[in-house]
């Protein structure tokens, strides 16, 4: 996109936004995504995925996958394969967990840096809205209003951008 005006841009990166969300939500509602996602599920023992690393001195692994079965996502780990995903092209996620990995995805406006250091970050973020154990609240949860939430820019562009000269 040729240099525009800070306000231009911002207006262009928000309806660039708009119609990505739109495209996204029209193929959300093809009768293929549908069958996939529920063969996905299936696939997946209907429960969520996600694996957090433990740390003990010096093993590193994982633990058991998160025991959530209610309100199940089906996240795409890239776009490359749509209308031809393969089960190992997405990850069944409680709604918890894919809202972290959206977060996770948000990229810096400066340097295109992961927003947020961590995943732990992102929990911080996210259980700032609401107790991950309370399935009502999480439910509840938009995932275009947390985006808005969020910073735009990573810790140090921030802390650049905010620092006292």
């Amino acid at each position: 996109m040729p240099w525009l005006p800070e306000d231009q841009f911002q207006a262009a990166l928000a309806q660039k936004r708009r119609q990505s969300r739109l495209d996204h939500q029209k193929y959300l509602r093809s009768s293929h995504w549908i069958a996939f996602r529920k063969a996905a599920i299936l696939n997946a023992g209907s429960r969520c995925q996600f694996k957090s690393v433990v740390e003990i001195s010096d093993y590193s692994g994982f633990s058991s996958r998160c025991e959530h079965t209610g309100r199940l996502d089906v996240h795409h780990l890239h776009y490359d394969s749509l209308w031809n995903e393969k089960f190992s092209d997405v990850e069944v996620l409680c709604r918890f967990h894919h809202l972290i990995r959206e977060l996770m995805k948000l990229e810096c406006l400066r340097c295109r840096e992961c927003v947020f250091d961590s995943k732990d970050d992102a929990i911080c973020f996210l259980e700032g809205y609401c107790d991950q154990d309370d399935d009502e609240e999480v439910r509840a949860l938009e995932l275009d209003g947390l985006i808005d939430d969020a910073s735009d820019l990573c810790p140090y562009c921030d802390h650049m951008c905010n620092k006292d000269d």
